[in-house]
Protein backbone atom coordinates (compact mmCIF):
# COMPACT_ATOMS: atom_id res chain seq x y z
CA UNK A 1 0.00 0.00 0.00
CA UNK A 2 0.99 3.42 -0.58
CA UNK A 3 1.89 5.43 2.30
CA UNK A 4 3.21 8.72 0.70
CA UNK A 5 2.19 10.28 -3.01
CA UNK A 6 3.64 12.95 -3.93
CA UNK A 7 1.78 14.86 -7.04
CA UNK A 8 4.40 16.87 -9.58
CA UNK A 9 3.24 20.34 -10.54
CA UNK A 10 2.45 19.67 -13.89
CA UNK A 11 0.37 16.82 -12.84
CA UNK A 12 -1.39 18.92 -10.70
CA UNK A 13 -1.82 21.88 -12.91
CA UNK A 14 -3.31 18.88 -15.61
CA UNK A 15 -5.44 17.80 -12.37
CA UNK A 16 -6.88 21.47 -11.21
CA UNK A 17 -7.46 22.26 -14.98
CA UNK A 18 -9.48 19.26 -15.74
CA UNK A 19 -12.27 19.20 -12.97
CA UNK A 20 -12.62 23.07 -13.67
CA UNK A 21 -13.02 22.93 -17.33
CA UNK A 22 -16.09 20.97 -16.51
CA UNK A 23 -17.13 21.52 -12.94
CA UNK A 24 -20.60 20.48 -13.64
CA UNK A 25 -20.23 16.99 -14.88
CA UNK A 26 -17.45 14.19 -13.75
CA UNK A 27 -13.88 14.07 -14.95
CA UNK A 28 -11.57 10.58 -15.21
CA UNK A 29 -8.29 9.48 -16.50
CA UNK A 30 -5.67 8.14 -15.81
CA UNK A 31 -2.24 8.33 -13.63
CA UNK A 32 1.13 7.51 -14.30
CA UNK A 33 3.93 7.63 -12.11
CA UNK A 34 6.65 5.60 -10.48
CA UNK A 35 7.98 4.78 -6.75
CA UNK A 36 10.99 6.68 -5.74
CA UNK A 37 11.91 8.80 -2.70
CA UNK A 38 11.05 11.86 -2.16
CA UNK A 39 11.97 14.75 -0.07
CA UNK A 40 8.81 15.33 2.50
CA UNK A 41 9.05 18.09 5.11
CA UNK A 42 12.62 17.78 5.40
CA UNK A 43 12.91 14.22 5.24
CA UNK A 44 13.88 11.82 2.23
CA UNK A 45 11.09 9.03 2.25
CA UNK A 46 9.97 6.67 -0.40
CA UNK A 47 6.97 7.94 -2.08
CA UNK A 48 4.38 7.01 -4.77
CA UNK A 49 5.82 9.56 -7.32
CA UNK A 50 2.80 11.13 -9.90
CA UNK A 51 3.97 12.82 -12.49
CA UNK A 52 1.46 12.85 -15.25
CA UNK A 53 -2.62 12.55 -15.00
CA UNK A 54 -3.89 11.72 -18.74
CA UNK A 55 -7.92 12.39 -18.57
CA UNK A 56 -9.94 10.11 -21.30
CA UNK A 57 -11.35 12.47 -23.86
CA UNK A 58 -14.06 9.99 -25.26
CA UNK A 59 -15.49 9.59 -21.86
CA UNK A 60 -19.51 10.36 -21.04
CA UNK A 61 -19.15 12.56 -18.65
CA UNK A 62 -22.33 13.08 -16.20
CA UNK A 63 -22.76 15.10 -12.79
CA UNK A 64 -23.27 11.90 -10.81
CA UNK A 65 -21.23 9.29 -12.63
CA UNK A 66 -18.64 9.05 -15.74
CA UNK A 67 -19.07 6.46 -18.39
CA UNK A 68 -16.13 4.70 -20.48
CA UNK A 69 -18.68 5.31 -23.82
CA UNK A 70 -16.53 4.47 -27.00
CA UNK A 71 -14.43 0.91 -25.36
CA UNK A 72 -12.45 0.78 -28.45
CA UNK A 73 -11.05 4.11 -27.66
CA UNK A 74 -10.53 2.94 -23.77
CA UNK A 75 -8.46 0.41 -24.72
CA UNK A 76 -6.29 1.67 -27.52
CA UNK A 77 -5.56 4.32 -24.40
CA UNK A 78 -4.84 1.78 -22.01
CA UNK A 79 -2.29 -0.63 -24.04
CA UNK A 80 -0.48 2.66 -25.16
CA UNK A 81 -0.03 3.77 -21.42
CA UNK A 82 0.86 0.27 -20.42
CA UNK A 83 3.34 -0.18 -23.02
CA UNK A 84 4.97 2.74 -23.71
CA UNK A 85 4.76 5.55 -21.07
CA UNK A 86 8.45 6.88 -21.13
CA UNK A 87 9.75 4.97 -18.07
CA UNK A 88 6.05 5.40 -15.95
CA UNK A 89 3.84 3.11 -15.12
CA UNK A 90 -0.25 3.18 -14.43
CA UNK A 91 -0.78 3.81 -11.05
CA UNK A 92 -4.02 4.31 -11.02
CA UNK A 93 -7.13 6.47 -12.23
CA UNK A 94 -8.55 9.93 -10.97
CA UNK A 95 -12.22 11.09 -10.96
CA UNK A 96 -13.79 14.00 -9.59
CA UNK A 97 -16.89 14.77 -7.83
CA UNK A 98 -19.05 17.78 -8.68
CA UNK A 99 -20.96 19.50 -5.66
CA UNK A 100 -19.60 16.72 -3.62
CA UNK A 101 -16.96 15.05 -1.64
CA UNK A 102 -13.66 13.62 -1.55
CA UNK A 103 -14.65 10.54 -0.62
CA UNK A 104 -14.85 6.93 -2.55
CA UNK A 105 -18.78 6.11 -2.65
CA UNK A 106 -20.39 2.20 -2.74
CA UNK A 107 -21.11 3.10 -6.33
CA UNK A 108 -17.25 4.12 -7.51
CA UNK A 109 -16.12 0.88 -5.40
CA UNK A 110 -18.40 -1.04 -7.43
CA UNK A 111 -17.32 0.37 -10.71
CA UNK A 112 -13.64 -0.52 -9.81
CA UNK A 113 -14.61 -4.24 -8.93
CA UNK A 114 -16.34 -4.57 -11.79
CA UNK A 115 -13.61 -3.56 -13.91
CA UNK A 116 -10.83 -5.73 -12.21
CA UNK A 117 -13.38 -8.74 -12.25
CA UNK A 118 -13.88 -8.05 -16.17
CA UNK A 119 -10.01 -7.89 -16.46
CA UNK A 120 -9.62 -11.53 -14.56
CA UNK A 121 -11.85 -13.10 -16.64
CA UNK A 122 -10.19 -11.67 -19.56
CA UNK A 123 -7.04 -13.61 -17.80
CA UNK A 124 -5.32 -9.91 -18.41
CA UNK A 125 -2.13 -10.08 -15.60
CA UNK A 126 -2.87 -7.32 -12.49
CA UNK A 127 0.00 -4.50 -13.11
CA UNK A 128 0.05 -4.03 -9.51
CA UNK A 129 -0.52 -5.53 -5.97
CA UNK A 130 -2.32 -1.73 -5.42
CA UNK A 131 -4.40 0.61 -7.29
CA UNK A 132 -4.55 4.40 -6.43
CA UNK A 133 -8.17 5.93 -6.83
CA UNK A 134 -8.03 9.47 -6.57
CA UNK A 135 -11.03 11.32 -5.63
CA UNK A 136 -10.74 15.24 -6.57
CA UNK A 137 -14.07 17.51 -4.94
CA UNK A 138 -14.86 20.77 -6.88
CA UNK A 139 -17.04 22.69 -5.62
CA UNK A 140 -18.48 25.95 -7.35
CA UNK A 141 -18.60 29.11 -4.53
CA UNK A 142 -20.56 32.60 -5.91
CA UNK A 143 -19.63 35.43 -3.89
CA UNK A 144 -21.51 38.65 -4.20
CA UNK A 145 -18.78 40.56 -2.82
CA UNK A 146 -15.82 39.08 -2.59
CA UNK A 147 -12.97 40.97 0.05
CA UNK A 148 -10.24 39.16 -2.33
CA UNK A 149 -9.09 36.75 -4.66
CA UNK A 150 -6.17 35.14 -4.15
CA UNK A 151 -5.42 31.82 -5.49
CA UNK A 152 -4.39 29.55 -1.87
CA UNK A 153 -3.93 25.95 -0.94
CA UNK A 154 -3.34 23.76 1.65
CA UNK A 155 -2.74 20.28 3.03
CA UNK A 156 -5.70 18.91 5.24
CA UNK A 157 -4.73 15.99 7.42
CA UNK A 158 -3.75 13.44 4.28
CA UNK A 159 -5.34 15.73 1.59
CA UNK A 160 -4.82 18.69 -0.79
CA UNK A 161 -7.13 21.55 -0.42
CA UNK A 162 -7.05 24.62 -3.15
CA UNK A 163 -9.11 27.95 -3.63
CA UNK A 164 -9.09 28.99 -7.34
CA UNK A 165 -10.83 31.81 -8.44
CA UNK A 166 -11.55 31.99 -12.52
CA UNK A 167 -13.66 35.08 -12.59
CA UNK A 168 -14.58 38.55 -10.48
CA UNK A 169 -17.04 36.43 -8.07
CA UNK A 170 -16.36 32.29 -9.05
CA UNK A 171 -14.23 30.32 -7.13
CA UNK A 172 -13.70 26.82 -7.28
CA UNK A 173 -12.89 24.61 -3.79
CA UNK A 174 -11.07 21.28 -5.08
CA UNK A 175 -10.53 18.98 -2.19
CA UNK A 176 -8.03 15.94 -3.39
CA UNK A 177 -8.02 12.67 -1.51
CA UNK A 178 -6.10 9.59 -2.41
CA UNK A 179 -7.18 5.88 -1.68
CA UNK A 180 -4.90 2.57 -1.57
CA UNK A 181 -7.41 -0.68 -3.51
CA UNK A 182 -6.11 -3.96 -2.74
CA UNK A 183 -5.47 -6.05 -5.63
CA UNK A 184 -8.83 -8.51 -5.63
CA UNK A 185 -7.31 -10.88 -8.43
CA UNK A 186 -6.17 -13.47 -5.63
CA UNK A 187 -9.50 -13.02 -4.07
CA UNK A 188 -11.69 -13.56 -7.42
CA UNK A 189 -9.93 -16.74 -7.45
CA UNK A 190 -10.27 -17.79 -3.51
CA UNK A 191 -13.91 -17.43 -4.03
CA UNK A 192 -14.64 -18.95 -6.94
CA UNK A 193 -13.42 -22.45 -5.88
CA UNK A 194 -16.56 -21.82 -3.37
CA UNK A 195 -19.10 -19.81 -5.66
CA UNK A 196 -19.09 -19.81 -9.36
CA UNK A 197 -21.74 -16.68 -9.20
CA UNK A 198 -20.64 -13.64 -10.36
CA UNK A 199 -22.88 -11.25 -8.61
CA UNK A 200 -22.02 -13.27 -5.22
CA UNK A 201 -18.38 -12.85 -5.78
CA UNK A 202 -18.56 -9.05 -6.26
CA UNK A 203 -20.58 -8.49 -2.91
CA UNK A 204 -18.29 -10.20 -0.95
CA UNK A 205 -15.66 -8.41 -2.37
CA UNK A 206 -17.39 -5.27 -1.81
CA UNK A 207 -17.50 -6.22 1.86
CA UNK A 208 -13.64 -6.66 1.67
CA UNK A 209 -12.85 -3.60 -0.23
CA UNK A 210 -14.37 -1.53 2.53
CA UNK A 211 -12.20 -2.84 5.22
CA UNK A 212 -8.90 -2.55 3.45
CA UNK A 213 -9.25 0.68 1.66
CA UNK A 214 -6.53 2.69 3.32
CA UNK A 215 -5.96 6.86 2.75
CA UNK A 216 -2.65 7.70 1.56
CA UNK A 217 -1.11 10.96 2.80
CA UNK A 218 -0.83 13.59 -0.22
CA UNK A 219 2.00 15.92 -1.01
CA UNK A 220 2.93 18.35 -3.37
CA UNK A 221 5.75 20.70 -3.73
CA UNK A 222 7.31 22.61 -0.88
CA UNK A 223 6.02 25.63 0.31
Amino acid sequence: MERFVFIERDCLITLLATVIETPQAESFGFLLGKRSRRKIKRTIKPATIIDMSYPLFTAERHPSHVALGNMAAWNRVQNFLHGFSFGLNVMGEFHSHPRGEARMSDFDLKSLLISMFESYERGEHLPRRSWLEMVIAVNRIDIQFPRGQEWYWEEREHRLFFRVWVKGKVRYDVTIACYNIPGFFPTFRKLEKICRDRRTILRECLKIARRRITEAKLYTRER
